[in-house]
């Protein structure tokens, strides 16, 4: 496996966030970051079943995962739908599936909100990686 300095050398970045719960919430930030979102990663530490979290961007408020009851851990690969100019969204084929492309964050903060998290000093840790 390639090593953190390696990958941000090609202009890829991991940005890990570790929540601990204090009074059934938690709240973090990354740095700033530009570019593609790629994927999103959540690891179950101790955080009891059932927690909800929205992660969006800072300044556009751009929801990248929004999702209630999470038992366990999950990896997701955040897409949007292509619009025409007239804000139709845009399909691939006579079947309707829809033409979807990469969130792009410029010059933003990714935020976490997570609730429900049970009792206070329980965990878990988001990697957000975002690529050219």
């Amino acid at each position: 496996m390639a090593s953190d300095s390696a990958i941000q050398s090609q202009g890829y970045e991991r940005h890990q966030i570790t929540l601990t719960a204090s009074a059934c919430v938690a709240s973090g930030s990354t740095d700033v970051v530009t570019g593609r979102v790629l994927m999103i990663g959540y690891t179950k530490v101790d955080f009891p079943n059932g927690v909800t979290f929205a992660i969006t961007t800072s300044s556009a408020s751009v929801a990248l995962w929004s999702q209630a009851s999470v038992n366990a851990s999950a990896t997701i690969y955040p897409r949007v739908q292509v619009t025409g100019a007239t804000t139709t969204g845009l399909v691939l084929n006579s079947d309707d599936d829809p033409m979807v492309d990469y969130i792009r964050c410029i010059h933003e903060n990714v935020d976490i909100a997570l609730t429900a998290a049970g009792s206070a000093a329980t965990t878990g840790t988001f990697d957000i990686f975002i690529g050219p």
